[in-house]
C-alpha cells in the first residue's frame, strides 16, 4: 500500500505541472490568436477610413 500511495504522490508531482504547462500554453496561444484577429480588424479599420478620407 505504502508502494501505491508512494506511486500516486509521485504521478501527481509529475502531472500538476504538465497539466498547468498545457493550460498555459493554450491560453497563450488563444490570447495570440484574439490579438492578431483584433490588430487585422484595427488595420482594415484604419484602411477604411484612410480610403475615405483621401480625395479620388
Amino acid at each position: 500500500m505504502k508502494l501505491d500511495l508512494g506511486l500516486l504522490v509521485a504521478a501527481l508531482y509529475w502531472a500538476f505541472p504538465v497539466a498547468a504547462f498545457f493550460v498555459l500554453a493554450r491560453t497563450v496561444f488563444r490570447l495570440n490568436t484574439y490579438l492578431k484577429l483584433r490588430i487585422a480588424q484595427l488595420r482594415a479599420e484604419a484602411l477604411a477610413a484612410e480610403a475615405a478620407e483621401l480625395p479620388h
